[in-house]
């Protein structure tokens, strides 16, 4: 029984932390040679919206698209 609860509490201790792992926004321009990258460690959710910013920062360049890796 005891086993079975360091086991539980163990396991509750990592499902609390938040898990962050590396991600890359690419950035691309269909009509110019601007190609960018960018890498971060974040949690998923976080980095969406980050690459969705640089997506709309993007708008002067023409067929600027950036996507999450």
């Amino acid at each position: 029984m005891k086993k079975l609860l360091m086991i539980a509490l163990v396991g509750g201790a990592f499902a609390m932390t938040s898990c962050t792992k590396e991600h890359t926004c690419a950035c691309t321009a269909t009509a110019s040679a601007s190609n960018l990258s960018y890498t971060a460690e974040m949690k998923k959710k976080d980095a969406e919206t980050w690459c969705d910013s640089w997506q709309t920062s993007g708008t002067a360049i023409p067929g600027w698209k950036c996507t999450l890796d």
